[in-house]
């Protein structure tokens, strides 16, 4: 959603924010409503050098978000996500673009956050112990009932074995919270 934003555009940003206010507020209380937070796209798989959003507007974000009033606690556990009553969420893509998760999610007081923690631009599949201590020092920041694994969004650089693999390894970690 809010792909590779410059300073400049965040007004543009706390513009759409107050649109998501009026347009998500006639929804029934059985929908779960979320905005993604995109850090950019490479053109190829295990593309190093390409454009990237600027961490601190994710943190900026956060903060609007949270205080826009689409701010009702979710029900979710890391690892199951309940139904319940309309929830806003945002997904934030972590695996790529590596958060300063310090900063960033305790911004996110009432917000469930869906947290990419699977590269899906990367041919590797991420090593359990480290992806366990990234969730681990996320969970620090924020209540784990709001706090949702996830990949980053796409998956279509990936073979299906790569995506079952990066997924498996994804599940066990959220098994250990």
């Amino acid at each position: 959603m809010f792909r590779r934003l410059s300073t400049k555009s965040l007004i543009n940003g706390l513009i759409i924010i107050i649109s998501f206010v009026a347009f998500f507020s006639g929804l029934p209380d059985d929908v779960t409503t979320a905005v993604h937070l995109c850090c950019g796209y490479p053109e190829y798989l295990d593309q190093d050098d390409y454009k990237k959003a600027d961490k601190n507007l994710y943190i900026e974000l956060a903060k609007l978000l949270d205080a826009s009033g689409l701010n009702q606690v979710s029900q979710c556990h890391i690892t199951i996500q309940l139904q319940r009553p309309h929830v806003f969420q945002v997904s934030i893509e972590d695996a790529e673009a590596i958060n300063d998760v310090e900063k960033l999610l305790p911004n996110f007081k009432k917000i469930s956050v869906i947290f990419g923690s699977i590269a899906v631009a990367r041919s590797k599949t991420e090593d359990f112990d480290n992806l366990k201590k990234r969730i681990a020092d996320a969970l620090k920041h924020i209540d784990p009932n709001r706090l949702i694994l996830a990949p980053d969004c796409g998956l279509g650089y990936l073979t299906e074995d790569m995506i079952k693999s990066k997924l498996e390894v994804m599940v066990k970690v959220a098994k250990e919270f």
